[in-house]
């Protein structure tokens, strides 16, 4: 019979026999163990335990050490790391699917300009055939003369991307004079028509093409 104890070194991941190295461990507890891929942090799942040796695959390697508490904060560190470096790679691969929908012809739009995650940021790395402006351009309005200065040079920026401007939820005769004092011609809102239902959308597009 021999002591070991199991340890993992992921949530759900493969249960490993290492040697205790004449420490007591308890469940939950992390450990230090020498691997082919160096130093590595893991955690006990199965205490100090005798097995028979017939139930070992392979030579028991033992335990470095117990893990300290400035060990589980690099691994927290680490693994933040990872995180961030996963996100850099995934916003890569977004950029470069956007790139090529757009070198293939399909139109990209940016929705609620100006709203949370969408700024100029954005801008820089989307190329947007429409630029929609969230609605919150056209309801601050302490300010207009500011305002209107700020949307012109969004629409002018716009206008110099090859991109059109699209006015979100456009619903008074105030906000239409706002948007043309901006020079945007363009506007979604209940000012030009409520949503409906797909086929009465069909229908009124069907009409207006006929009219057009």
């Amino acid at each position: 019979m021999v002591e070991i104890i199991s340890i993992r070194f992921k949530n759900g991941g493969k249960e490993y026999y290492f040697n205790p190295n004449g420490v007591q461990f308890q469940v939950g507890d992390g450990v230090i163990v020498d691997t082919t891929r160096g130093m590595e942090y893991a955690q006990c799942v199965r205490a100090n335990n005798m097995v028979d040796e017939i139930e070992l695959t392979a030579p028991l390697r033992p335990v470095v050490r117990a893990a300290t508490q400035e060990d589980a904060r690099t691994l927290e560190k680490n693994k933040e790391r990872e995180k961030r470096a996963f996100a850099i790679c995934q916003q890569k691969i977004a950029e470069q699917t956007l790139q090529e929908l757009h070198t293939e012809g399909i139109r990209l739009s940016i929705d609620d300009f100006g709203s949370g995650y969408s700024s100029l940021g954005v801008i820089e790395k989307i190329p947007a055939a429409v630029i929609k402006l969230d609605r919150s351009f056209l309801l601050n309005q302490e300010d207009r003369e500011r305002q209107v200065k700020i949307m012109r040079r969004i629409v002018d920026l716009a206008d110099d991307l090859g991109a059109q401007i699209v006015c979100e939820g456009v619903e008074t005769d105030r906000d239409v004079e706002l948007m043309r004092e901006i020079g945007a011609n363009v506007a979604q809102g209940y000012r030009y028509a409520r949503p409906v239902p797909e086929k009465e959308f069909e229908s009124r597009l069907t009409e207006n093409a006929k009219a057009g």
